[in-house]
């Protein structure tokens, strides 16, 4: 088992036991990953708001292979995306690339450019002052470009 330093998105949650939830996370160098964070349930566990979707954590983790969720140990928070949550309309939007990225990431499969994409869709769509939708759907499209699922629009189908 070793100990492992990393950036992560938090993709979502899951009640695990009667104190602990797993966690669904993107990292650049690990793909998808899930982590198990122990006692986060408590109602004294600093961790919790850390491991809110959205946010971008740095993470300290166990990684056994052949795991399927690794070990949670310790994490900080490197940006919430406040303005993002604040905002329902924006924060609806802003979790559809990152379903997403969760969906064309593999599990354990490094992916630094999809990382960043994503991170930095993020950072846009925080900034942006138009339309929330729009923006979401060229972050998706931004997405899938990177991930190598994007369609090409240069060449038609039928003829070539």
């Amino acid at each position: 088992m070793s100990r492992e330093v990393s950036q992560a998105l938090v993709l979502w949650g899951v009640d695990y036991s009667e104190t602990s939830r797993i966690f669904t996370l993107l990292t650049p160098g690990r793909g998808r990953i899930s982590v198990i964070a122990k006692g986060v349930r408590r109602k004294n566990s600093g961790l919790a708001s850390l491991l809110a979707s959205l946010n971008h954590i740095e993470l300290v983790y166990l990684w056994k292979e052949g795991r399927q969720v690794q070990t949670l140990t310790d994490c900080s928070l490197l940006h919430g995306f406040e303005a993002l949550k604040a905002d329902l309309e924006r924060g609806s939007y802003a979790a559809f690339p990152l379903e997403v990225a969760a969906k064309v990431a593999g599990e354990n499969d490094p992916s630094e450019a999809l990382f960043s994409t994503v991170l930095q869709g993020l950072h846009a769509l925080e900034a942006w002052r138009g339309v929330a939708p729009l923006h979401a759907i060229w972050q998706v499209w931004q997405v899938l470009r990177v991930a190598g699922f994007a369609p090409s629009l240069d060449v038609c189908a039928h003829c070539g």
